[in-house]
C-alpha cells in the first residue's frame, strides 16, 4: 500500500512541478550512498516511477524543441548552448556561497561579439569539480553524493536548448541547493569534530554572523516583490540593457498609471 501511496504522490507532485521528473535517478543515488551499490532489485523498484518521469520529460523537451506552429525555432548555436548549460552548472554554487547581485532576471550574456570569459571558464570549473568528487571517493561518499544530488535535480532547468530569455533563474536552485548544503553542512560537522576549543568558538561565532546576514538580507528582499515596478527596478540595476526588463517595467508602470 506505500508503494501506491508514494507512487500516487508522485504523480501529483510531477504534475504541479516537471522538475519532479529527476525522482526515480534520485532513488537510486540514494540506494548508492546507503548500501554502496544499485542492486538489480533496486532499479525494479524505480520501474514504476521511470514511465511516467519519462512522458513528462518528453512532453518537456517536445515543447521547448518546437514553437506553437511545429518548426523548430532557431534559437543559439549547439555550443553556446552547452557553454550556457555549463555556465549554470557554476552559476549556482557561486550564488549559493555567496548570494549577491539576486535578480528576478539573469539574461543571456551578449554572444554577438565574444563568448564572455565567465562562460568559457565554466566547463574547467565544472571538470574540477568532477574530479575532486571522485577524487574524494577514497575517504567519503558524502562529496559524489551531495555533487549527484545537485547535478541530476538541476540537469532539466540546465539551458541545453535555449528556452526563454534567461540562461538561469533562483527558483530553479531551491531543491539542487539541497545537495550544496548537505555538502557544506557535512564539511562543517568535519570541522567542528576536529577542531579546538578555540577555534571552534570562533568558527561558531562566523557562522551565526552568516546566519544573520543572510537572514537580513533575504527579509530586505522580500519586500521587493510587494509589486512589479519594484522587483523590475530592481532588475533593471544589474541589468540596464535588458528589454525583457524594460519591457516588464514599462508594463508594470503603465497599469499603475504611471505613464
Amino acid at each position: 500500500i506505500k508503494d501506491v501511496f508514494a507512487l500516487g504522490l508522485f504523480f501529483l507532485s510531477i504534475l504541479s512541478k516537471p522538475m519532479a521528473v529527476t525522482l526515480p535517478a534520485l532513488l537510486l543515488l540514494f540506494d548508492w550512498f546507503v548500501n554502496s551499490r544499485i542492486s538489480r532489485k533496486d532499479i525494479l523498484n524505480k520501474l514504476p516511477f521511470c514511465l511516467p518521469a519519462a512522458l513528462v520529460a518528453a512532453d518537456i523537451l517536445w515543447t521547448v524543441m518546437l514553437n506553437k506552429d511545429g518548426t523548430i525555432p532557431s534559437g543559439l548555436p549547439v555550443y553556446i548552448n552547452m557553454l550556457a548549460a555549463f555556465y549554470g552548472l557554476v552559476f549556482y554554487p557561486l550564488k549559493f556561497l555567496w548570494p549577491s547581485g539576486l535578480s528576478c532576471l539573469y539574461p543571456y550574456p551578449d554572444f554577438s561579439t565574444a563568448i564572455p570569459a565567465r562562460v568559457l571558464a565554466a566547463p574547467a570549473l565544472a571538470a574540477v569539480w568532477a574530479a575532486a568528487a571522485f577524487w574524494s571517493l577514497r575517504r567519503t561518499k558524502i562529496l559524489l553524493f551531495g555533487s549527484a544530488f545537485f547535478l541530476i535535480t538541476v540537469l532539466p532547468v540546465l539551458q541545453w536548448v535555449q528556452s526563454g530569455h534567461c540562461i538561469a533563474a533562483d527558483r530553479y536552485f531551491y531543491i539542487p541547493g539541497l545537495g550544496l548544503g548537505y555538502m557544506l553542512s557535512a564539511l562543517l560537522v568535519f570541522a567542528f569534530e576536529r577542531l579546538k576549543p578555540l577555534p571552534r568558538k570562533l568558527l561558531a561565532a562566523l557562522l551565526a554572523a552568516a546566519f544573520i546576514a543572510l537572514f537580513c538580507s533575504a527579509y530586505n528582499r522580500s519586500f521587493l516583490w510587494r509589486d512589479s515596478a519594484l522587483i523590475w527596478a530592481d532588475a533593471l540595476k544589474k541589468y540596464p540593457d535588458s528589454q525583457v526588463a524594460l519591457a516588464n517595467s514599462a508594463q508594470a508602470l503603465y497599469s499603475m498609471g504611471l505613464y
